[in-house]
């Protein structure tokens, strides 16, 4: 790991040395040795934004905007499919209303004839 990907440190807790990948700038670690834990820092003591974190923060921001708009063109799209489906089914029934007072037309004609 090359110095720009890490930040050598000390633990504030035991003391002992630290190599901290710069991904985890920033964040709180813990101390493999004895398990304290502090937030990683450069050596201003300062959070220090790496341009690799920043490229995977960007990277999972066009991730989630792709996602958003795929999830917006589903839901419209369910939203024609159920109109579509209460269309045919009102549709239906009003289909089925009209045949069966045609029928009761047809049967009282037939009862009215001499």
């Amino acid at each position: 790991m090359s110095s720009a990907d890490s930040l050598q440190k000390p633990c504030p807790t035991c003391g002992r040395g630290l190599i901290i990948a710069a991904v985890h700038l920033g964040r709180q670690v813990f101390c493999g040795h004895c398990g304290g834990g502090f937030i990683a820092c450069d050596g201003n003591g300062k959070p220090r934004e790496s341009a690799e974190s920043a490229a995977c923060i960007l990277e999972r921001a066009e991730r989630l905007l792709d996602f958003l708009e795929w999830e917006a063109e589903e839901r419209k799209r369910s939203a024609r499919l159920r109109c579509l489906a209460l269309e045919d089914k009102s549709n239906g029934r009003a289909g089925r209303l009209a045949g069966a007072a045609r029928e009761d037309r047809a049967a009282s004609a037939l009862k009215s004839r001499p």
